[in-house]
């Protein structure tokens, strides 16, 4: 079982790449809730560039079946 994930926001990348011999079903996820991209521009050219990250979670977990009460 392989997971690749690759996220990219302006010049910050994350990749995520894992390989597991197991049967088990994984989950993979990533949360990026909020990111502020600002721009400034002098003169018709950029000037400036601000990137604020609200958080970013990379989360790769095994998937379990339901247990039962």
């Amino acid at each position: 079982m392989v997971d690749e994930i690759d996220v990219v926001v302006e010049d910050i990348a994350i990749r995520l790449s894992r390989e597991l011999k197991t049967t088990l079903p994984h989950e993979v996820a990533v949360v990026v809730p909020r990111v502020d991209v600002t721009k400034r521009f002098q003169d018709g050219k950029l000037v400036e560039v601000n990137v604020a990250y609200a958080g970013i979670t990379v989360s790769h977990s095994p998937r379990f079946p339901p247990r039962r009460p």
